[in-house]
């Protein structure tokens, strides 16, 4: 695509990667399915609210990490009506994908309210204690979780699965549409597209 666009710039006389097609290769051994038995260790061993509610998020709620459980606020959280406005990053770019309303399942409840009870004076955002690098970055880049979460899960003595935090948000979704909730909700609630909900 890039060599396309100089070739129509006239920038360079030929496209170099003409007639070549690139197939991915996807490694299924690395998609696994985690179970709930392994998230609720780990939560036992995470050191704090704001982590058991990190660990929640991503395999209870599906809300991609860093990005979306970085961004939720306690303003999203709509405990009267049970659900959670979830802002997306990742996807505002598509027409109405930068957010999705998601039920407050039953599963997230408990660890939201002790964040809750946790969280620190004036305390905009749903985590607060984890999030100090993305505050002054302003990106995701720099807000590693994925070596605290392998800290916790060596404590928590589980073998760390492929993937942590995606295949958490997998797990989620496949929950969901076994649970009997219509595939065109789940996706809905993932901030994704049907394609893609059956591609996974």
């Amino acid at each position: 695509m890039f060599f396309n666009e100089m070739l129509k710039d006239k920038l360079i006389r030929s496209n170099p990667f003409d007639g070549v097609s690139v197939t991915a290769v996807v490694d299924e051994s690395r998609n696994v399915y985690v179970p709930r038995a392994s998230v609720y260790a780990a939560m036992a061993a995470a050191p704090d609210a704001d982590w058991r509610l990190i660990i929640a998020l991503s395999r209870f709620g599906g809300l991609r990490n860093p990005s979306e459980v970085l961004s939720l606020k306690w303003e999203n959280v709509d405990w009267d009506r049970q659900r959670i406005l979830v802002v997306s990053p990742k996807t505002e770019r598509h027409p109405n994908g930068s957010q999705q309303l998601i039920p407050l399942f039953k599963e997230l409840a408990e660890p939201l309210q002790d964040a809750w009870h946790e969280r620190p004076d004036g305390a905009v955002y749903v985590i607060s204690k984890h999030r100090s690098r993305a505050d002054v970055s302003d990106s995701w880049a720099d807000s590693n979780l994925r070596e605290p979460m392998l800290d916790i899960l060596k404590r928590a003595k589980i073998k760390p699965w492929p993937k942590l935090f995606h295949a958490m948000r997998a797990a989620c979704e496949t929950d969901l549409v076994r649970s009997g909730y219509q595939l065109k909700d789940v996706t809905a609630w993932m901030g994704h597209s049907y394609k893609i909900a059956e591609k996974h």
